[in-house]
Protein backbone atom coordinates (compact mmCIF):
# COMPACT_ATOMS: atom_id res chain seq x y z
CA UNK A 1 0.00 0.00 0.00
CA UNK A 2 0.90 3.54 -1.03
CA UNK A 3 1.71 6.12 2.05
CA UNK A 4 1.63 10.22 0.91
CA UNK A 5 2.03 13.08 3.74
CA UNK A 6 0.56 16.75 2.58
CA UNK A 7 1.36 19.41 4.17
CA UNK A 8 1.36 17.52 7.78
CA UNK A 9 1.65 19.74 10.94
CA UNK A 10 0.78 18.54 14.26
CA UNK A 11 0.72 20.76 17.59
CA UNK A 12 0.43 20.38 20.51
CA UNK A 13 -0.32 23.26 23.16
CA UNK A 14 2.27 25.19 21.00
CA UNK A 15 5.08 23.50 23.15
CA UNK A 16 5.71 20.80 20.09
CA UNK A 17 4.91 20.88 16.30
CA UNK A 18 5.60 17.79 13.98
CA UNK A 19 5.73 19.98 10.57
CA UNK A 20 6.36 17.24 7.40
CA UNK A 21 5.98 19.09 4.30
CA UNK A 22 5.85 15.64 1.93
CA UNK A 23 6.88 11.93 2.30
CA UNK A 24 6.14 9.51 0.06
CA UNK A 25 6.19 5.15 0.75
CA UNK A 26 6.13 4.02 -1.92
CA UNK A 27 4.20 0.10 -1.67
CA UNK A 28 6.41 -2.45 -0.63
CA UNK A 29 8.97 0.09 1.02
CA UNK A 30 10.26 -1.20 4.58
CA UNK A 31 10.77 2.23 5.96
CA UNK A 32 12.98 2.67 9.67
CA UNK A 33 12.15 5.50 12.04
CA UNK A 34 14.95 6.84 14.14
CA UNK A 35 15.53 9.45 16.32
CA UNK A 36 15.62 10.77 19.68
CA UNK A 37 12.86 10.60 22.26
CA UNK A 38 10.45 13.41 21.83
CA UNK A 39 11.16 14.23 18.51
CA UNK A 40 7.79 13.18 17.08
CA UNK A 41 8.04 9.32 15.76
CA UNK A 42 5.03 7.81 17.99
CA UNK A 43 3.28 11.07 16.94
CA UNK A 44 3.72 10.43 13.16
CA UNK A 45 2.46 6.83 13.54
CA UNK A 46 -0.68 7.49 15.63
CA UNK A 47 -1.58 9.83 13.01
CA UNK A 48 -0.72 7.51 9.88
CA UNK A 49 -3.13 5.28 11.88
CA UNK A 50 -5.95 7.80 12.29
CA UNK A 51 -5.33 7.25 16.48
CA UNK A 52 -5.01 11.55 16.42
CA UNK A 53 -6.43 14.24 14.72
CA UNK A 54 -3.94 16.28 12.70
CA UNK A 55 -3.53 20.08 12.65
CA UNK A 56 -3.26 20.49 9.11
CA UNK A 57 -2.18 18.65 6.26
CA UNK A 58 -3.46 15.13 4.88
CA UNK A 59 -2.11 11.84 4.93
CA UNK A 60 -3.26 9.39 2.10
CA UNK A 61 -3.51 5.53 1.99
CA UNK A 62 -3.93 4.67 -1.59
CA UNK A 63 -4.90 8.12 -2.36
CA UNK A 64 -8.07 8.60 0.02
CA UNK A 65 -7.57 10.21 3.50
CA UNK A 66 -6.92 8.44 6.32
CA UNK A 67 -9.77 10.08 8.01
CA UNK A 68 -12.56 9.89 4.98
CA UNK A 69 -12.05 6.24 4.08
CA UNK A 70 -11.52 3.10 5.76
CA UNK A 71 -11.12 0.23 3.18
CA UNK A 72 -7.06 0.65 3.89
CA UNK A 73 -8.01 -0.80 7.84
CA UNK A 74 -8.81 -4.12 6.42
CA UNK A 75 -5.29 -4.73 5.24
CA UNK A 76 -3.30 -3.30 8.33
CA UNK A 77 -1.24 -4.68 11.04
CA UNK A 78 0.04 -2.36 13.76
CA UNK A 79 1.55 -2.85 17.40
CA UNK A 80 2.96 0.46 19.02
CA UNK A 81 3.00 -0.70 22.64
CA UNK A 82 1.49 -3.39 25.52
CA UNK A 83 -1.38 -0.43 26.69
CA UNK A 84 -3.45 -1.69 23.42
CA UNK A 85 -3.51 -5.26 24.24
CA UNK A 86 -6.59 -6.85 25.58
CA UNK A 87 -4.81 -8.13 29.16
CA UNK A 88 -7.88 -10.29 30.19
CA UNK A 89 -7.86 -12.60 27.34
CA UNK A 90 -5.02 -15.05 26.98
CA UNK A 91 -2.41 -15.14 23.98
CA UNK A 92 -5.09 -17.65 21.88
CA UNK A 93 -8.12 -15.42 23.10
CA UNK A 94 -6.39 -12.29 21.59
CA UNK A 95 -5.02 -13.84 18.20
CA UNK A 96 -8.97 -15.59 17.55
CA UNK A 97 -10.10 -11.92 17.92
CA UNK A 98 -7.99 -10.08 16.09
CA UNK A 99 -8.82 -13.08 13.01
CA UNK A 100 -12.00 -12.63 13.42
CA UNK A 101 -11.74 -8.85 13.44
CA UNK A 102 -10.44 -9.36 10.12
CA UNK A 103 -13.16 -12.21 9.01
CA UNK A 104 -10.16 -15.13 9.33
CA UNK A 105 -11.70 -18.40 10.80
CA UNK A 106 -10.33 -19.91 13.47
CA UNK A 107 -8.77 -22.32 11.20
CA UNK A 108 -7.06 -20.03 9.09
CA UNK A 109 -5.64 -18.47 12.51
CA UNK A 110 -4.57 -21.39 13.64
CA UNK A 111 -2.76 -22.61 10.16
CA UNK A 112 -1.05 -19.24 10.96
CA UNK A 113 0.04 -19.83 13.86
CA UNK A 114 1.85 -22.09 13.03
CA UNK A 115 4.92 -20.04 11.80
CA UNK A 116 4.83 -18.48 15.44
CA UNK A 117 5.74 -21.16 17.18
CA UNK A 118 9.68 -20.27 17.93
CA UNK A 119 8.39 -17.06 18.77
CA UNK A 120 6.58 -17.25 22.07
CA UNK A 121 7.18 -19.75 24.91
CA UNK A 122 4.27 -22.48 25.05
CA UNK A 123 4.31 -21.81 28.66
CA UNK A 124 2.90 -18.38 27.46
CA UNK A 125 0.29 -19.21 25.76
CA UNK A 126 -2.07 -20.34 28.75
CA UNK A 127 -1.87 -17.90 30.55
CA UNK A 128 -4.20 -14.19 30.39
CA UNK A 129 -1.90 -11.59 29.02
CA UNK A 130 -1.91 -9.59 32.13
CA UNK A 131 0.35 -12.46 33.34
CA UNK A 132 2.93 -12.62 31.03
CA UNK A 133 6.03 -10.45 31.58
CA UNK A 134 6.94 -7.20 29.14
CA UNK A 135 9.18 -9.50 26.46
CA UNK A 136 6.07 -11.99 26.07
CA UNK A 137 3.15 -8.95 26.29
CA UNK A 138 5.39 -7.18 23.29
CA UNK A 139 5.44 -10.82 21.03
CA UNK A 140 1.66 -10.92 21.57
CA UNK A 141 1.27 -7.51 20.10
CA UNK A 142 3.72 -8.50 17.41
CA UNK A 143 2.10 -11.81 16.17
CA UNK A 144 -1.42 -10.11 16.63
CA UNK A 145 -0.42 -7.81 13.93
CA UNK A 146 1.45 -10.00 11.68
CA UNK A 147 -0.86 -13.00 11.91
CA UNK A 148 -3.49 -11.56 9.65
CA UNK A 149 -0.91 -11.18 6.80
CA UNK A 150 -1.09 -7.45 6.25
CA UNK A 151 -0.91 -5.53 3.36
CA UNK A 152 0.49 -2.39 5.51
CA UNK A 153 2.18 -2.75 8.79
CA UNK A 154 3.11 -0.17 11.73
CA UNK A 155 5.08 -0.87 14.50
CA UNK A 156 6.71 1.52 17.22
CA UNK A 157 9.66 -0.04 18.87
CA UNK A 158 8.84 -3.27 18.32
CA UNK A 159 12.02 -4.50 19.57
CA UNK A 160 11.47 -3.38 23.14
CA UNK A 161 11.93 -6.09 25.50
CA UNK A 162 12.44 -8.54 23.25
CA UNK A 163 15.96 -11.17 23.49
CA UNK A 164 18.26 -11.55 21.37
CA UNK A 165 16.91 -14.91 20.14
CA UNK A 166 13.47 -13.00 19.47
CA UNK A 167 14.74 -10.24 17.90
CA UNK A 168 16.68 -12.73 15.41
CA UNK A 169 13.49 -14.46 14.89
CA UNK A 170 11.33 -11.26 14.30
CA UNK A 171 13.37 -10.05 11.65
CA UNK A 172 13.05 -13.01 9.87
CA UNK A 173 9.41 -12.97 9.71
CA UNK A 174 9.02 -9.14 8.80
CA UNK A 175 11.45 -9.88 5.64
CA UNK A 176 9.32 -13.41 5.11
CA UNK A 177 6.47 -11.30 5.64
CA UNK A 178 7.65 -8.18 2.95
CA UNK A 179 8.72 -10.84 0.18
CA UNK A 180 5.30 -12.93 0.40
CA UNK A 181 2.85 -9.68 0.48
CA UNK A 182 4.69 -6.75 -0.54
CA UNK A 183 3.78 -5.68 2.55
CA UNK A 184 4.47 -1.94 3.07
CA UNK A 185 6.05 -1.12 6.73
CA UNK A 186 7.39 1.77 8.66
CA UNK A 187 9.11 0.30 11.72
CA UNK A 188 10.08 3.45 14.63
CA UNK A 189 13.83 2.17 16.44
CA UNK A 190 16.08 2.73 18.40
CA UNK A 191 18.05 -0.50 17.16
CA UNK A 192 20.29 1.22 14.28
CA UNK A 193 21.63 -1.88 13.22
CA UNK A 194 18.05 -3.36 12.68
CA UNK A 195 17.12 -0.63 10.52
CA UNK A 196 20.22 -0.43 8.65
CA UNK A 197 19.66 -4.11 7.72
CA UNK A 198 16.52 -4.48 6.98
CA UNK A 199 14.88 -0.73 5.56
CA UNK A 200 15.04 0.32 2.12
CA UNK A 201 15.03 3.27 3.59
CA UNK A 202 15.67 5.58 7.11
CA UNK A 203 13.64 8.19 7.92
CA UNK A 204 15.91 10.42 10.64
CA UNK A 205 13.42 13.18 12.38
CA UNK A 206 14.82 15.87 14.41
CA UNK A 207 12.69 18.01 16.56
CA UNK A 208 9.73 17.35 14.55
CA UNK A 209 11.35 17.38 11.03
CA UNK A 210 12.83 15.68 8.91
CA UNK A 211 16.51 15.62 9.10
CA UNK A 212 17.79 12.88 6.91
CA UNK A 213 15.87 11.21 4.08
CA UNK A 214 18.23 7.49 3.22
CA UNK A 215 18.51 5.12 1.16
CA UNK A 216 20.30 2.70 2.70
CA UNK A 217 23.55 1.06 1.87
CA UNK A 218 26.79 -0.35 3.41
CA UNK A 219 27.15 3.16 5.04
CA UNK A 220 23.93 3.83 6.56
CA UNK A 221 24.94 2.29 9.71
CA UNK A 222 28.21 4.46 10.25
CA UNK A 223 26.33 7.66 9.14
CA UNK A 224 23.37 6.90 12.06
CA UNK A 225 25.75 6.22 14.44
CA UNK A 226 27.88 9.32 13.50
CA UNK A 227 25.00 11.58 13.52
CA UNK A 228 24.09 10.84 17.54
CA UNK A 229 27.84 10.65 18.48
CA UNK A 230 27.97 14.07 17.07
CA UNK A 231 24.87 14.67 19.24
CA UNK A 232 26.66 13.92 22.44
CA UNK A 233 30.08 15.70 21.89
CA UNK A 234 27.69 19.31 21.27
CA UNK A 235 25.78 18.57 24.39
CA UNK A 236 28.85 17.25 26.54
Amino acid sequence: MKIEVKALIKKYDNSFELNIPHLLFEEGEIVGLVGNNGVGKTTFLKLILDLIELTYGSILINNFDVREKYEWKKYLGAFLSSDYLIDFLSFKEYVDFIGASYSFSKERINENLEIFESFIEDQSKGKLIRELSAGNKQKVGIIGALIVEPRLLIFDEPHSNLDPKSQIILKNLLIELNKRKNTTMIVSSHNLNFVSEICDRIILLEDGKIKEDIKTNSGTLKKLENYFQNQIKECC
